[in-house]
């Protein structure tokens, strides 16, 4: 299992994460040599978004570019919006999917 962690010390509102090609490729490094990899996004003391590869892949698809992002955000008691340089359109992913996502792999 692969797990890529990113971390905004920002405390509320939009939480913006930038994704170098540098970072894009240890991302594909660790889909190579792992089974399951995950991108966790740390907002601030909000909570985490946690994404598995596929939904990342939405967000920024396999062609490394420089400057590319992920932005998150959430209203308070909804969960959060997850859009990225090649999605805009947004992803709704729950607070509370992490660590769930990472243990549905263990059974």
């Amino acid at each position: 299992m692969g797990i890529y962690v990113k971390y905004s010390a920002k405390r509320l509102g939009l939480w913006q994460f930038s994704f170098r090609v540098e970072h894009q490729e240890e991302i594909d490094s660790l889909a190579d040599r792992c089974v399951g990899v995950f991108i966790v996004l740390v907002c601030g003391i909000d909570g985490i978004a946690c994404l598995e590869l596929s939904e990342y892949r939405r967000l920024l698809d396999e062609d490394a570019k420089p400057g590319e992002w992920i932005k998150v955000s959430r209203r308070p008691r909804q969960k959060y919006t997850v859009t990225g340089s090649d999605l805009r359109r947004g992803l709704k992913i729950g607070d509370n999917e992490f660590p769930s996502k990472i243990l549905a792999l263990f059974g």
